[in-house]
């Protein structure tokens, strides 16, 4: 039984749901076609990424459903089936054909950045909203970083925040990540104080919930919590903010800001926009890689997006 859970854990949560819903899928797909799903014929296989093909499906999210059907293949005692030669080639067909380029986000530069705070309020929720907006900028936070972190995981000191995280997508066996946030040069974006101003709202909704000595207590468990809507405004509540939910703010922000095709926002635009406001600045490329923790220079570069092509370290503007 333990052995079982600890099976259950050689794989993140998000990834154990995507491979459950590929194989729902694929068995879905040979029942209606009078395909064995499990073990399934190579060919099957091939067909079934052929039709994800002419859905239009990425070719990054066939070879995970590829992935997905072989490795529960594997663990039942079968054979592989992407294995192969034949499904093998059919994907390097797919590649070929349509190509291999990822959909990005679109980064929050640091001059958005400031429209979209300045277009925020003073309420409980847009207090949230702007802590998690700085934090998640200065930190180059995924969002699954973010909503996963607690109160206590934040220390603050004179020099500005200091943030652990005890397991990221980058740290899977759980050694332990610390990420400091410096004091912003402009009160307005400065993280520390935008915390500061959040971890207050924090405390007086608990006087307000709580009666006694207990009130007073600082605040604790999650960081940024789902909010609920009272009759007169919206408030926090202290269930944790889901992951989905952080890309709605920042598009929400954006569209308070006015800025143009706020729909192109998602909440990896925080992660790119520290790497590409960064960069522009002229920080070296290893202080973004510590900052946004990447564990290669090349994984870190897929950040920098298109407004850091013309920037300062362009080769053919030093010369032209």
């Amino acid at each position: 039984e333990q052995a079982g859970r600890y099976l259950q854990r050689a794989h993140a949560e998000s990834t154990l749901r995507c491979y459950a819903r590929d194989w729902a899928q694929f068995e879905q797909f040979c029942q209606q076609r009078s395909l064995q799903p499990m073990p399934c014929a190579p060919q099957t296989l091939a067909l079934y990424l052929t039709s994800l093909a002419a859905d239009a499906k990425a070719t990054s999210s066939i070879r995970r459903v590829r992935m997905a059907i072989s490795k529960l293949h594997q663990r039942q005692g079968h054979p592989r089936p992407d294995e192969a030669a034949c499904v093998r080639d059919v994907e390097r067909g797919i590649r070929r054909s349509h190509g291999t380029a990822q959909k990005q986000a679109r980064p929050v530069l640091l001059t958005e950045l400031q429209q979209m705070l300045s277009a925020l309020g003073d309420t409980p929720v847009a207090l949230r909203d702007r802590a998690l907006l700085l934090v998640g900028f200065a930190g180059g936070f995924r969002r699954a970083e973010l909503v996963s972190m607690d109160v206590e995981d934040v220390s603050r000191s004179s020099q500005g925040l200091l943030v652990h995280l005890s397991r990221s997508k980058a740290d899977r066996w759980g050694k332990g990540e610390h990420t400091a946030l410096p004091c912003g040069a402009h009160p307005e974006r400065c993280p520390a104080k935008a915390f500061d101003r959040y971890l207050e709202a924090l405390r007086a909704d608990k006087r307000r919930r709580v009666i006694g000595p207990a009130a007073e207590a600082s605040p604790s468990g999650a960081l940024f919590r789902a909010t609920e809507r009272g009759r007169a405004r919206e408030s926090l509540s202290e269930r944790r903010l889901g992951a989905d939910t952080v890309g709605q703010i920042v598009r929400r922000a954006a569209e308070a800001a006015n800025l143009e095709h706020p729909e192109q926002f998602s909440s990896h635009s925080l992660r790119a926009g520290l790497a590409t406001s960064a960069y522009l600045a002229g920080a070296s490329l290893e202080q973004i890689q510590r900052q946004g923790r990447w564990s290669s220079q090349g994984a870190m570069m897929r950040y920098v997006r298109v407004a850091a092509d013309f920037g300062p370290r362009n080769a053919a503007a030093q010369i032209l």
